[in-house]
């Protein structure tokens, strides 16, 4: 290079733009505030729904105690859709001993944990899954995470559902998604 001609790359000589980071203007950030606020609220929001929610469940079980034979049936139904709506299973889990005793209670349980679990899971997959993916598909967390399920599934799920920090409501639809 001569020692008249500009340096590539300083700003202010004539070179490429400087790679020093440039916040985001002020409008992108009061978007990106906007969403994680309304996500926040939305989390919320499901949250105190479900606790609301999970206020019902001694009601739940008197009723589904007077129901008879029909009882174990509407109780693993309800539980189903407790599952579905976010609502803590350990509270229908501790119900399902109260009314059956222990062996058919852990029986019921069982069943209706399982069905939540099917059924959020294909509400996660099939309902959800479109709109999700297009939120995060710049996001290579979400993706290296759905190729580690994709390639070792049962292990990830199995180590998952023994971890006590992921609660079992989030984790049927997370991998659902």
């Amino acid at each position: 290079m001569t020692a008249g001609a500009a340096h590539p790359g300083r700003p202010g000589d004539g070179g490429p733009a400087s790679t020093a980071v440039t916040p985001p203007p002020p409008a992108s950030r009061v978007r990106v505030a906007a969403r994680v606020g309304g996500g926040l609220a939305l989390l919320a929001l499901l949250l105190l729904l479900a606790r609301k929610a999970g206020g019902y469940v001694p009601a739940f079980a008197a009723w589904v105690d007077g129901l008879g034979a029909l009882g174990p049936l509407v109780f693993v139904l309800g539980y189903a859709v407790a599952t579905v709506a976010l609502v803590p299973g350990s509270l229908l889990t501790l119900a399902s001993g109260a009314v059956f005793g222990l062996a058919q209670g852990t029986l019921w349980a069982f069943l209706g944990a399982s069905l939540g679990a099917i059924a959020a899971f294909v509400v996660g997959r099939y309902l959800a899954r479109g709109a999700v993916e297009r939120r995060i598909a710049r996001s290579e967390r979400f993706a290296q995470l759905d190729r580690a399920i994709a390639r070792q599934g049962r292990r990830i799920v199995f180590l998952l559902r023994l971890s006590p920090v992921f609660p079992f409501v989030f984790i049927n639809y997370a991998l659902g998604l």
